[in-house]
C-alpha cells in the first residue's frame, strides 16, 4: 500500500490506461463506458480524472466532473481498481485524494451514487468514508448486466455466457458428470490437498460447492497466485489451513509457472512463465519442487 501513489491523468495515453481499468471493471457489450474524445474533452474543462500507480503500473482509477445540482460540487462519476489489487485501501487512498482536490478547487462538497447491495461499495463508502446517504434510487443507471455469482462478487456476463440453477449445480456434481474443474486456492500441498475455503478468525462467503467439486471431479486444477501478498509461498509441504479436499489437485497454474502434482507427492514443474527463471520459481515454491531437464516457457496462440 506504502507504494501506491495517486496522480491526475492529463495526457491522453494516461487517460486510455484510466478508461481500461473502467473497462475492464465494468465491460461494455460492443463498446465502451466514456469514449476518448469524450473523457478528453471533461478533463479539458477541469474534471477529475485520476490514477492509482504501483510503480509505472496504474491499477485504479477515478473519474469525476462539476456539477451545479444543489450548488457548485465535484460529482464523483466512476472508481475502479483491478481485482488483484483490491482490499488494499486504494479505493480509499483514491477517495481521500478526491476529497484534497476538491479542497484545493475551492468545491465545498463531493456527490457520488454507489449501490449498496454489492458488499464492497457498502463497505467502503459507509462504513470507511461515513457518507451521508442522501436519497435512494432503485435502478437508477437502468437495467445494468451486473450479477452476483456464489462468492457474493458482482459478474458480467459476456457473449457465450450460461447460466443454471444451484440445483442443476449440485446435481450434475453428485451426479459425478463433472469432467474438469478450475479452482481457486488459498493453499497448496505437494501432496495434492488443497485449502481454499476458510482463513480461521476470518468470515467466510460461503462454503459453496469447493468441498463436493474436489471430492467427484475427475480432474482438479487450481488457479492462484505463487505467493501471498506477504511474498510467502502458497504451494507448501503441508498445508497449514482448514482442508477442502485431500489428494485431489492434479495442476497448478500461477502466475509463474505451470505445475504438476506427481502421485507420490512433488510439484513437478512443467512451464514457466514469459521472463520467469527457473531460479525464481524455486525461490517462490516451499513445497519438494522436481525440475527435470530444461523448462520452456509458456507458449501463448
Amino acid at each position: 500500500m506504502s507504494n501506491i501513489k495517486v496522480r491526475e491523468l492529463k495526457s491522453l495515453p494516461e487517460q486510455s490506461a484510466g478508461r481500461e481499468i473502467f473497462d475492464i471493471t465494468w465491460p461494455v457489450i460492443g463498446g465502451t463506458e466514456i469514449t476518448p474524445n469524450l473523457m478528453q474533452a471533461f478533463v479539458h474543462n477541469g474534471a477529475y480524472f485520476v490514477g492509482a500507480y504501483d510503480g509505472e503500473k496504474i491499477v485504479g482509477a477515478t473519474f469525476g466532473f462539476i456539477g451545479t445540482a444543489g450548488g457548485i460540487h465535484l460529482h464523483s462519476h466512476m472508481s475502479a481498481v483491478l481485482v488483484d489489487y483490491r482490499d488494499r485501501g486504494i479505493g480509499a487512498l483514491m477517495k481521500r485524494h478526491q476529497l484534497t482536490w476538491a479542497y484545493e478547487h475551492k468545491i465545498p462538497f463531493i456527490t457520488w451514487t454507489f449501490d449498496p447491495l454489492v458488499k464492497r461499495n457498502a463497505k467502503l463508502n459507509i462504513l470507511k468514508l461515513g457518507v451521508e446517504v442522501a436519497s435512494y434510487h432503485p435502478n437508477f443507471y437502468g437495467v445494468m448486466p451486473d450479477l452476483i455469482n456464489a462468492g457474493k462478487q458482482t459478474i458480467t456476463m459476456l457473449p457465450g455466457a450460461a447460466l443454471f440453477d444451484s440445483a442443476m449445480s449440485f446435481g450434475m456434481i453428485h451426479a459425478q458428470k463433472i469432467d474438469l474443474t478450475i479452482l481457486g486456492a488459498m493453499e497448496v500441498s505437494e501432496n495434492g490437498d488443497i485449502a481454499n475455503w476458510k482463513i480461521p478468525g476470518k468470515m467466510v462467503k460461503g462454503m459453496g460447492g469447493a468441498m463436493d467439486l474436489v471430492a467427484s471431479a475427475k480432474n482438479i486444477i487450481v488457479a492462484m497466485q505463487h505467493v501471498n501478498k506477504a511474498g510467502e509461498s502458497k504451494l507448501l509441504p503441508a498445508c497449514t489451513l482448514p482442508l477442502t479436499g485431500i489428494r485431489c489437485v492434479k495442476k497448478i497454474v500461477t502466475e509463474l509457472a505451470v505445475l504438476s502434482i506427481l502421485p507420490e507427492g512433488g510439484f513437478k514443474l512443467l512451464e514457466r512463465a514469459p521472463g520467469v527463471s527457473v531460479e525464481t520459481i524455486k525461490k517462490a515454491t516451499l513445497g519438494k519442487l522436481i525440475i527435470e531437464g530444461e523448462i520452456p516457457e509458456m507458449a501463448f496462440d
